[in-house]
C-alpha cells in the first residue's frame, strides 16, 4: 500500500509535539462529508467504511477518509495500550442514551447489525452529514456517561466538549451568546407592526446586554467566585423587557444555569470548575487560558465596533416612518441573521476554554486528538503558538469549501500506514 498523504472529509489539520505528547487538531466544515472531498476533487478511491460501518474497505491508495483514519488509529492504540484522549465537538450529556440525533443513531445501529450485504456498495445515506457528526454515530457507546461499552475502551478516552448545549430529552442551548432560540421567538411572536415595535425594543435590550456586558458573562463562566451574584444581576435585567420577552430571557438564564456545578461548597459554571482543577496543578497555564479567552472576546467586540462606525446598535435607532410592516419585518429578520452570526464566535469561547482546560487536565495520555469545527481548531493552534512558543510539525489551515488535505510529507510525521496495516490484518 502507498503511504497516505491525502485525508478526505476534513477541512484543516494541525499536529503538535509537546512534552513527549502528540496533539492532533482536526477541523470540520459542518456540512456534507462528500462535498469537495478527495474522491470528488481528484477522482480517486479512498479507504473508507463499508456499508456496515464495522469494517474498512481498503483500496491501497494514498487516501483515507478522516473517519476510517480515526477508527483504525483508535483500534491500534487500544490494542497497544497507548493512552489516548479524544475530544469531540459533541453536546454535553449526563445520560446513557442520546436523543438529539436519535434518527442518525438508529440508522447507524441498523447498518451495524447487517450480516449479509455487499461490502463493495458505497453508503450514501449519510452523505449530507459531516464526518465530525458521523464519527459520533459510529462510536455511539463512547459518547455517553457510561463508556465501558465503547469498542476502544479503556485506552481511548472519549470526551464530549460542546458545553454550549445539553443532550438529554429536549436539547437545550446553554450559552447566552447563542441566539438560535431568538429566531423562533421572533417568528412566533411578531405578526403586526405593534408587536414588531415591541420586539425591536426587547431585541435591542438583549443585544445591549450581550455586547456591552460580555465581560460579565465571561466572568460568570470562567471564574470560581461570584456565579450566583452574576445570575442575580442578569435576572434583574428582565424587568426592562416586555412580559413575553421576560419569560424568554429568564429561560435563557435558566438554561445557562444548567451548566452550574458545586465545587468545594461553591456554585460555579462547569468551565470555571475545569479551570479550577487545572489551576491546582498549573496556575500559569490556567491563567493563560482565561486571558486568551478574554483577549479573543475583546478583539471580536472591537472588530464589531469597527464594522459599525455609527454604533453597533445604530439600526435600532432608525426612524420607522419610511417603510411599511413587511419591509421592517424583512430588515429585522436580516438583522437577526447578522447578529446571530456575529455572536456565535462569542458563544464558542466557553467551549474553547473548557476544551483547552481538559486537554491539559488528563496529562497521562500520549496522543491527544481534538475534532471540532475549523474555527475552534484555529484558536487551539493559536494558543499553542502563543503560550508554548512552539510551531506545529504539520499545519494545513482551513480553506473555504475544501474537504481534502493533500500533505506531501505527511508520512514523515504521521505514520498512518501503521494503523491501517494493523487493522487490515486484524480484519482478515
Amino acid at each position: 500500500m502507498e503511504d497516505v498523504n491525502l485525508i478526505s472529509g476534513v477541512n484543516s489539520m494541525y499536529i503538535y509535539q509537546l512534552n513527549d505528547k502528540t496533539y492532533f487538531f482536526f477541523g470540520d466544515k459542518h456540512y456534507s462529508r462528500r462535498e469537495n472531498d478527495c474522491e470528488s476533487q481528484l477522482n480517486i478511491k479512498c479507504d473508507d467504511f463499508d456499508l456496515s460501518y464495522n469494517k474498512i474497505n481498503y483500496n491501497g491508495s494514498l487516501c483515507m477518509s478522516i473517519g476510517s483514519l480515526l477508527y483504525t488509529m483508535f483500534i491500534y492504540n487500544n490494542d497497544h495500550n497507548i493512552l489516548t484522549d479524544f475530544y469531540l465537538e459533541s453536546s454535553f450529556t449526563k445520560e446513557n442514551e442520546r436523543t438529539a440525533l436519535k434518527i442518525g443513531y438508529d440508522i447507524m445501529n441498523r447498518k451495524k447489525s447487517l450480516s449479509n450485504y455487499n461490502s463493495d456498495i458505497i453508503d450514501h445515506e449519510f452523505d449530507s452529514v459531516s464526518w465530525m457528526t458521523l464519527i459520533e454515530f459510529v462510536m455511539e457507546p463512547c459518547f455517553i456517561m457510561e463508556k465501558s461499552k465503547c469498542p476502544f475502551f479503556p485506552y481511548v478516552r472519549s470526551h464530549y466538549v460542546d458545553i454550549r448545549s445539553i443532550d438529554g430529552g429536549t436539547p437545550i442551548d446553554t450559552d447566552l451568546f447563542i441566539l438560535f432560540d431568538l429566531r423562533k421567538y421572533f417568528k412566533s411572536n411578531v405578526s403586526d407592526i405593534e408587536s414588531l415595535i415591541v420586539f425591536k425594543k426587547d431585541y435591542k435590550g438583549l443585544l445591549n446586554f450581550l455586547i456591552y456586558s460580555y465581560k460579565a458573562i465571561l466572568d460568570a463562566a470562567l471564574n470560581t467566585q461570584g456565579f450566583d451574584y452574576y445570575m442575580q444581576q442578569f435576572n434583574n435585567l428582565s424587568q426592562y423587557f416586555s412580559p413575553k420577552f421576560q419569560r424568554f430571557f429568564i429561560n435563557k438564564l435558566t438554561n445557562f444555569e444548567q451548566m452550574a456545578v458545586i465545587r468545594n461548597g461553591l456554585r460555579m459554571h462547569r468551565v470555571a470548575a475545569e479551570l479550577s482543577r487545572l489551576n491546582i496543578g498549573d496556575h500559569k497555564l490556567a491563567s493563560a487560558i482565561k486571558n486568551f479567552i478574554y483577549d479573543s472576546a475583546d478583539k471580536k467586540i472591537k472588530n464589531l465596533q469597527k464594522h459599525h462606525p455609527n454604533g453597533i446598535l445604530a439600526f435600532f435607532d432608525m426612524e420607522w416612518g419610511t417603510y411599511d410592516y413587511d419591509d421592517w419585518y424583512y430588515y429585522m429578520d436580516e438583522t437577526i441573521n447578522e447578529y446571530e452570526d456575529e455572536l456565535i464566535f462569542m458563544g464558542a469561547l466557553s467551549m474553547d476554554a473548557y476544551t483547552l482546560a481538559r486537554m491539559f487536565l488528563f496529562n497521562d495520555s500520549e496522543n491527544i486528538i481534538v475534532y471540532t469545527g475549523s474555527h475552534h481548531v484555529e484558536r487551539y493552534s493559536d494558543f499553542f503558538k502563543m503560550y508554548f512558543s512552539v510551531l506545529p510539525i504539520i499545519e494545513t489551515p482551513k480553506l473555504p469549501d475544501n474537504m481534502c488535505l493533500n500533505i506531501i510529507d505527511l508520512p514523515k510525521y504521521f505514520d498512518i500506514n501503521k494503523y491501517r496495516t494493523y487493522v487490515k490484518n486484524k480484519q482478515i
